[in-house]
């Protein structure tokens, strides 16, 4: 585990590293010159927006289904057993880490 943290952890110091240094040194230029870009400016804010469309969409589905299931007078169990089969089938299912 600790083998995995270092390994995930050093690439993202070091790119924070390059990302901040420049020909002379410590330098935000880079990132300067990104948030003038149009191309990316344009694709952050649909990044943003389709996140924002794609919790909320999903926020209230789940939030509908979860109301109709708990106004289902006969078969409640039923439902939720069906619900939550498919998550209990692929943790048993998943073959093991050995850990």
């Amino acid at each position: 585990m600790l083998v995995l943290a270092a390994l995930s952890i050093y690439p993202l110091l070091y790119l924070v590293k390059v990302s901040l240094t420049g020909a002379h040194g410590f330098t935000l230029a880079h990132y300067a010159r990104l948030f003038q870009d149009r191309l990316f400016t344009v694709a952050a804010a649909q990044t943003l927006l389709y996140a924002l469309a794609a919790l909320t969409l999903e926020f209230f589905l789940g939030l509908a289904l979860a109301l109709l299931v708990d106004s289902l007078a006969h078969g409640r169990a039923l439902v939720r057993v069906s619900l939550l089969a498919p998550m209990l089938l692929r943790r048993w299912l998943r073959p093991s880490s050995g850990g």
